[in-house]
């Protein structure tokens, strides 16, 4: 298993002792000693963290909260809408685009789908305190139904779908990768083209095979940390 660095550890006791903006931290020496780092360890994520805007410095006076990170803990499957409000941050939906489209390429092959059948497309934006942190696009499997359904309302697209989809047995693939943020993505998310972000894929299979929708997201890497969780054998860790 890999071991959480410093800066992992110290996003981790943020979000755990539930420190919001402006909240102090403890000093590097006594966070060295309950987290069982060194003290150079706690000294190097605090100017790293500083760095990416997450805490900020006063000299003389201490280490702060400077912005609330939001949290993708992938183990327990949490809505961007849940991670947020974890985080300490008022969420909200935007929906910038309501359409149907022709799908062609990787898009009509992930779907299973000819190449130019149309499909609904939902593009949302989600925010922690007003500020941009997931960029959505949604494609909808030609077989579902979306006359009707507020998806603003709802803030989950699964929920929203389920009684269609039989979400009880819905099968769902998840991938992500680092990417180069292109220029209108990065317009959205208040970022600079070329920034490395987090972008991720998601596909959720009905329980007869047919796929409901498809989904890509890009991640402002500024509010947004990834954390995984799952028990050790520590049994196997012995032998």
């Amino acid at each position: 298993m890999q071991q959480k660095t410093s800066t992992a550890l110290i996003l981790d006791y943020v979000r755990e002792t539930k420190l919001g903006v402006g909240d102090k931290l403890p000093a590097e020496v006594d966070l060295a000693r309950e987290l069982g780092l060194s003290r150079n360890s706690i000294r190097e994520a605090y100017a790293r963290l500083a760095a990416r805007g997450v805490l900020v410095k006063r000299h003389g006076i201490g280490t702060f909260v400077a912005r609330t990170l939001v949290i993708n803990d992938f183990a327990n499957r949490r809505t961007f809408w849940g991670m947020i409000e974890i985080s300490g941050a008022k969420p909200s939906l935007s929906e910038l685009e309501r359409d149907e489209v022709e799908v062609e390429g990787d898009l009509a092959e992930h779907m299973r789908i000819q190449p130019g059948t149309r499909v609904a497309h939902l593009r949302w934006l989600f925010s922690a305190n007003d500020q941009p942190v997931v960029l959505i696009d949604h494609y909808i499997g030609p077989h579902i139904r979306t006359e009707g359904i507020d998806f603003e309302k709802s803030h989950n697209l699964l929920a929203a779908l389920a009684d269609q989809i039989g979400a009880q047995a819905a099968e769902l693939e998840t991938s992500s990768t680092a990417i180069n943020v292109a220029e209108p993505e990065a317009e959205i998310l208040g970022l600079e083209p070329g920034l490395a972000i987090l972008y991720g894929f998601a596909k959720v299979h009905d329980p007869e095979g047919r796929i409901a929708i498809v989904s890509y997201h890009w991640s402002n890497p500024k509010l947004f940390s990834i954390s995984h969780r799952e028990s050790v054998a520590m049994q196997q860790l012995r032998s």
